[in-house]
């Protein structure tokens, strides 16, 4: 019995380890997607949705879908990690801190009329669109890319230091 209730324990590590070993590379993958197929331009104008001076109307159709479309890819990701949070297969931390983000993305300018109009369509569960409503926003989502657009724009280097443009 003592050996059975050892399995047990051991294999329910293994699948939240598993879960969120496959959690973080599905995130990881899709930021490794967005640098290797978009533009210089592309990724520049991707960093400034988070612009907290910048609405839905600063970005052209084109810009507007492909960012929309990557968000979107995004919170089902993060979607799927709420339902294996929710049934013990992903740790609190994790979970925690993917939510954090999302909170803070949504309350943006731009992501926020994103958000009104995704919730119009039928894509998210009811539990879902409530758990990103009513999340606190501890990442501080708007002072980072802040820092990055204001570097941007006054033509310094954003890369961290110690790091050159040929690495």
């Amino acid at each position: 019995m003592r050996q059975n209730s050892e399995q047990i324990k051991a294999n329910t590590r293994s699948i939240k380890a598993s879960a969120a070993f496959e959690g973080t590379h599905s995130w990881a993958s899709t930021n490794e997607m967005v640098v290797a197929d978009w533009s210089d331009d592309s990724l520049l104008t991707g960093i400034s949705t988070y612009d907290p001076r910048k609405t839905w109307n600063d970005f052209s159709e084109v810009e507007r879908a492909r960012n929309t479309l990557l968000q979107r890819a995004l919170f089902q990701k993060l979607e799927g990690l709420y339902f294996l949070h929710k049934y013990g297969n992903l740790d609190k931390t994790i979970w925690e801190a993917r939510l954090s983000w999302a909170a803070g993305a949504v309350k943006l300018p731009f992501y926020r009329q994103w958000w009104a109009f995704e919730k119009t369509q039928n894509i998210w569960s009811a539990e879902f669109i409530a758990v990103i409503e009513t999340a606190r926003d501890a990442t501080k989502v708007v002072p980072w890319a802040m820092r990055f657009i204001t570097d941007e724009a006054e033509g310094a280097d954003a890369r961290p230091q110690g790091e050159s443009a040929s690495s």
